[in-house]
């Protein structure tokens, strides 16, 4: 989309129907990391498309504000931007230096899978040693790992039954793990959206209980 070959093709096509999946992208990584995705609502109006849909489960109310202004057409919203019912949310304030401890305490009640976020690929492997010492199973995943491995990786810890995936937030989005009991966040994303995905791992399966925790700290 970014290329004026790739336009002159859609203009050619005439399309008069447009997707856009995981939409939320456009302003969780738009404004970062991939910019060309905040100019996807104006294909809508430069392309001439008539109707659009746009899905995704973690849309903030300031970004629905944007997105409705700048498709500039009537937008229908269904659906809100909530959590799960059965998915219980446990704040904690752990200071750091207790911070482990906490996790070790956490990891023995929590006998079924789980996932734990952290913020960077080094923290992966250190909370994985952490929790490896104690004889648990202790998986890693992060965007730094090739596409096959991830894929095994994956495979593993679906058919574990009490592994833990310690994770950044590239297990995020199309991840659909019904296995997933409880989350955990070592700390705090830096938005709202972030913290709807994360939270979001667990809890898939509508008919168990799940539970969410937030660790933070000043």
């Amino acid at each position: 989309l970014q290329s004026a070959r790739a336009l002159d093709r859609i203009r050619a096509w005439r399309p008069d129907f447009l997707v856009v999946d995981e939409c939320h992208c456009l302003y969780e990584w738009g404004d970062r990391f991939r910019s060309a995705f905040l100019e996807i609502p104006a294909l809508v109006r430069d392309l001439g498309i008539a109707r659009s849909l746009w899905l995704t489960a973690t849309l903030p109310s300031r970004a629905k504000a944007e997105l409705r202004a700048r498709i500039e057409r009537p937008l229908a919203i269904m659906g809100e931007f909530n959590l799960p019912d059965n998915l219980e949310l446990n704040v904690h304030h752990v200071p750091w230096i207790h911070r482990s401890g906490f996790l070790l305490a956490r990891i023995q009640g929590e006998r079924e899978p789980g996932v734990i976020f952290v913020s960077t690929r080094d923290s992966t492997r250190r909370v994985q040693a952490l929790i490896q010492a104690t004889g648990r199973p202790a998986l890693i995943y992060h965007a730094g790992l090739g596409y096959e491995e991830r894929c095994q990786i994956e495979t593993r810890f679906r058919a574990s039954a009490n592994a833990v995936l310690v994770a950044t937030s590239a297990f995020g989005m199309g991840m659909d793990s019904s296995n997933l009991s409880w989350s955990l966040l070592w700390q705090p994303p830096s938005s709202l959206l972030a913290l709807a995905q994360a939270l979001g791992r667990a809890g898939r399966d509508r008919a168990r209980k799940a539970s969410a925790s937030i660790l933070w700290d000043e």
